[in-house]
């Protein structure tokens, strides 16, 4: 399958091979096992049958070039728990959102860590810490630094004008005044 029809795929149908059709694949192909090798390397241990399999088939079915398998198990080996599955459940789901060349990952990765880095700084600053954000707040969150690319200072200014208003955080309300900021164009503090 090519890699535009990424959305009619399943992770259950990636390709299965006995380990004979490894070892021939490998035998054949020593950019897979050069592949596999730093893979390996990045997780410490070595890879067993499925797991081989499984980074076949990114290769093969998905079509996803070395480059970009490789950063998906970088960004996966930075997790708590790293495992090969993880990496095939999000190669599937970014092939189903089209993010299918190395650099749109790369640019998509970097969304995604600047995110986790901002919500950390918004649960500081509205005092949650003891329990993770709620769906719509999260949602809140990927708004203000994805469709607004609202700087973590406008964040804390909202945080600060609502805290005036209300005397307790709020990232409803302050969503509000991030809201009306956007669709004014405001978009520093200076403003």
């Amino acid at each position: 399958p090519e890699k535009g029809n990424a959305n009619l795929l399943h992770a259950d149908e990636l390709p299965k091979y006995t380990t004979e059709e490894l070892t021939t694949i490998l035998e054949k192909r020593k950019e897979l096992s050069t592949l596999i090798d730093a893979c390996q390397q990045l997780y410490g241990k070595v890879f067993n049958t499925s797991e081989i399999n499984i980074l076949i088939g990114l290769s093969d079915y998905l079509g996803f070039d070395h480059e970009y398998i490789l950063l998906l198990f970088a960004h996966v080996g930075k997790m708590e728990r790293k495992s090969v599955r993880t990496v095939e459940k999000l190669a599937f789901r970014f092939a189903d959102e089209e993010i299918t060349e190395a650099d749109m990952l790369r640019e998509h990765l970097s969304f995604l860590e600047k995110s986790q880095e901002l919500e950390t700084k918004v649960r500081t600053t509205f005092g949650i810490n003891s329990r993770a954000l709620t769906g719509k707040e999260k949602k809140l969150v990927q708004k203000w630094l994805g469709e607004y690319k609202f700087s973590f200072e406008i964040i804390e200014k909202a945080y600060e004008l609502t805290i005036e208003s209300t005397q307790k955080p709020s990232l409803p309300y302050a969503g509000a005044i991030l809201d009306r900021w956007h669709s004014e164009g405001l978009d520093s503090i200076e403003k």
